[in-house]
C-alpha cells in the first residue's frame, strides 16, 4: 500500500472513532433530556394535583395517601382521628359512617378503631 492510502485509513478510523464519541455523547444527553422532562412533569402533576385536592402542603398530602392503607398508618402519620375533608380521611376507615375516620370506639364493650 502507499503512503496516501494508509494515511487514508488512520483517517477514517479516527473519523469513526469520532462519530462514535459524538453519537454517544447524544444519546446520552437526549436520555438525560427525557429524564429531566419526565421528571418535571411527575414535580408539576404532584404540585397542581395536590393543591386542586386542597392540599396546602406536601407534606399533608404524603400523609393523607400513606394513611389509605389502614389506621395503624393513619396513627403512625399522625393523621388520625381525621375528620371527613382532613387529611387522612377516608370512607373505607370510617367504621360507623360518622365522618370520623380511624377512631377508637366501643361496640358492646368491645373497642373497634376504623375497618
Amino acid at each position: 500500500m502507499s503512503r496516501i492510502a494508509i494515511a487514508t485509513d488512520e483517517n477514517a478510523g479516527r473519523k469513526s472513532r469520532r462519530h462514535g464519541a459524538v453519537s454517544r455523547f447524544v444519546g446520552d444527553l437526549r436520555f438525560g433530556l427525557t429524564v429531566a422532562v419526565a421528571l418535571f412533569v411527575l414535580g408539576a402533576g404532584w404540585y397542581f394535583g395536590t393543591r386542586a385536592a386542597g392540599f396546602t402542603s406536601d407534606l399533608d398530602a404524603a400523609k393523607h395517601i400513606a394513611s389509605a392503607m389502614n389506621c395503624d398508618v393513619a396513627d403512625f402519620m399522625g393523621v388520625a382521628p381525621a375528620k371527613k375533608g382532613q387529611p387522612g380521611y377516608w370512607k373505607h376507615l370510617d367504621a360507623d359512617n360518622d365522618s370520623i375516620a380511624c377512631e377508637t370506639i366501643t361496640v358492646d364493650g368491645e373497642l373497634i378503631k376504623g375497618r
